[in-house]
C-alpha cells in the first residue's frame, strides 16, 4: 500500500474491488497460456475456452476417459485463469472423451498433433 496523507491506496486491488473495464479475450488467452503450461497430460487431445459474461468456460477433450488427475490438472489451471481477473465471477470445466464429433468452444488454446 502507498500512503498519501490520510488516504491509503492498494497497489494490487483484490478480487473484491471493482474495476472500470472488462477483461479482454486477449488477456484471458495469455492467462491460459501461462496457466496451462505444464498442466497438460499426455491424454489431452485439445482444450478450448470461451467467455460468456462473467464466466469462463473450458472444454478439454481426452484420448481416453479422463482420470481424476487429468480433471484436477485442467480444473486447477482454469482456476488460475479465473484468479487472474477481478471481473470474472466463475469458471466451469468440461472433461470429455474425444470422438469424431468434438465441438470446441470459441478459442482453441491447445491441440496435440496426431
Amino acid at each position: 500500500m502507498i500512503q498519501g496523507g490520510d488516504k491509503v491506496v492498494p497497489l494490487n486491488p483484490g478480487k473484491g474491488m471493482q474495476m472500470s473495464r472488462e477483461t479482454s479475450i486477449g488477456e484471458i488467452l495469455r492467462s491460459c497460456q501461462r496457466a496451462f503450461l505444464f498442466n497438460i497430460s499426455g491424454n489431452v487431445r485439445s482444450i478450448s475456452v470461451k467467455r460468456d459474461g462473467k464466466t469462463i468456460f473450458f472444454r478439454a477433450f481426452f484420448f481416453a476417459l479422463p482420470t481424476e488427475e487429468d480433471r484436477e490438472m485442467i480444473t486447477n489451471a482454469g482456476g488460475e485463469v479465473y484468479g487472474d481477473f477481478i471481473d470474472i465471477d466463475a469458471w466451469e470445466v468440461e472433461c470429455i472423451k474425444s470422438s469424431e464429433d468434438d465441438i470446441h468452444l470459441d478459442y482453441l488454446i491447445f491441440a496435440r498433433a496426431e
